[in-house]
């Protein structure tokens, strides 16, 4: 069969995927340096735009510190979405023996620091939890303050309070805590200490 004069056939329309990906891969590389914090209120713009608030939740106070602040968790009270707390590999900014987790009681827009952890003068391994019957505030640490690696498991009944969160169970030679209270099959008003 001859194809001496026969028309050439359209290439067939590119689909939408296939033009993102054809975008993406002549995206500009992230932005460094100066150009960073350009990015970032830019993003930070887009963010707004689409109903997102983002908030640095360093205390202003101490925006001068230089420390990891690794390894964050969050954890919002679904009795009261308004309750949050969150953790990092923090320190404590006035340099004594508890150890801190952030706490905002305004949804996130505000935040300090509670200085109230036993085991350290900064966190370490922790996990964080609020109860899912009640307001109870619970955290599994590993201490630094121990010359064996020891776990406790730690309750509050008011995450805002400054009286140091009591230690209800104390491990030895565990791995990493992580917090989940949960209620009895048989009792769902009884809690478990879920940290493992």
């Amino acid at each position: 069969m001859s194809t001496k004069g026969s028309r050439k056939s359209k290439p067939a329309k590119k689909s939408r995927p296939a033009k993102a990906k054809r975008n993406l891969r002549r995206a500009k590389p992230a932005a460094r340096g100066r150009n960073a914090s350009s990015a970032a209120v830019a993003a930070a713009g887009v963010a707004a735009a689409a109903g997102v608030l983002l908030v640095n939740m360093i205390p202003k106070s101490l925006s001068f510190e230089e420390e990891q602040d690794s390894e964050p968790m969050i954890t919002v009270n679904p009795n009261n979405p308004d309750h949050i707390a969150a953790t990092a590999f923090t320190p404590d900014p006035m340099g004594g023996g508890l150890a801190p987790y952030f706490v905002s009681s305004d949804g996130g827009k505000t935040w300090v620091l509670n200085t109230v952890v036993p085991g350290g003068k900064r966190t370490s391994d922790i996990a964080i939890a609020f109860s899912g019957t009640n307001d109870k505030f619970y955290a599994g640490i590993l201490r630094l303050d121990s010359a064996t690696r020891r776990m406790n498991i730690l309750r509050t009944d008011n995450f805002e309070s400054p009286t140091t969160l009591e230690v209800i169970e104390d491990r030895q030679q565990p791995d990493q805590p992580f917090a989940r209270p949960s209620p009895w099959p048989a009792e769902p008003t009884r809690e478990r200490n879920g940290c493992m």
